[in-house]
């Protein structure tokens, strides 16, 4: 990788289906890329799939500090697993309550209304 010109997040396990969790793939990239001083460049007919936050144990985020081209690439946020007042689900303890109530309704998932996020 060290002659490439950017990172992808394909390099790093992402399948970008739509389907497989791409989340720990995405954080590797930005995390290789941040250090490498290099871009990281989507590909534009991949769907990339976020479920999980809990990478090797410990909630992680994706740190970006390089430019990024996202393309034409979607993303699909699945937050249905969050919830804060109930220790049955799997992130339960990972989210802080920042002062509002959570009853677990109306929390994401794959059904969610898609939201146009593209540049004015």
């Amino acid at each position: 990788m060290s002659d490439k010109k950017y990172v992808t997040y394909e390099e790093f396990g992402a399948v970008g289906d739509g389907v497989t969790d791409d989340y720990a793939a995405i954080c590797k990239a930005h995390d290789y890329a941040n250090e490498a001083g290099l871009p990281v460049k989507a590909n534009d007919n991949a769907t990339y799939y976020i479920l999980n936050p809990i990478i090797d144990g410990a909630m992680r985020s994706a740190i970006i500090k390089t430019d990024v081209d996202w393309g034409g690439a979607k993303f699909i946020i699945d937050d249905s697993e969050i919830c804060l007042d109930n220790p049955e689900r799997k992130w339960h303890g990972h989210v802080q309550n920042r002062g509002r109530e959570n009853t677990c309704r109306g929390i994401g998932g794959r059904n969610n209304e898609k939201i146009d996020t593209g540049s004015p």
